[in-house]
């Protein structure tokens, strides 16, 4: 299970972040969700700072600049074998209210997020 604490320490710990009180009550809805559906998960990457996003398109990554890790509403798994990623479908996804980009996006990773992006589908190409 990942953790309220988890999912900021690293914007808290290395970017000076306090999260507000939304941030928080969002994270906690995000985590119940992805904590029913995968107990056992480990966490790859939570929230996320402007500051950071930038670190990481300048490392190379693929990161939005107005990514929902920065407003509390995704975060990013480990599933190294793409298991998770091959398990899931848009059934489940709506059963546990959660959108994920799609599989060819997130190799070794799963993005799972509690908002709908613009599309509005379950799987989407970020």
């Amino acid at each position: 299970m990942i953790s309220v604490a988890e999912y900021f320490h690293d914007s808290v710990t290395n970017y000076g972040f306090t999260p507000t009180l939304e941030d928080g009550t969002r994270a906690e809805d995000l985590l119940a969700k992805v904590n029913r559906l995968y107990p056992a998960c480990e966490l790859r990457s939570g929230h996320r700072t402007f500051e950071k996003v930038k670190k990481l398109i300048s490392e190379g990554y693929k990161a939005a600049l107005d990514s929902q890790h920065m407003h509390s509403r995704a975060v990013d798994i480990a599933d190294n074998d793409n298991a998770k990623d091959d398990a899931l479908n848009d059934a489940i996804l709506e059963e546990y209210e959660l959108y994920r980009e799609a599989p060819a996006a997130t190799s070794g990773w799963l993005h799972l997020q509690s908002i709908a992006p613009q599309s509005g589908a379950r799987t989407f190409f970020p």
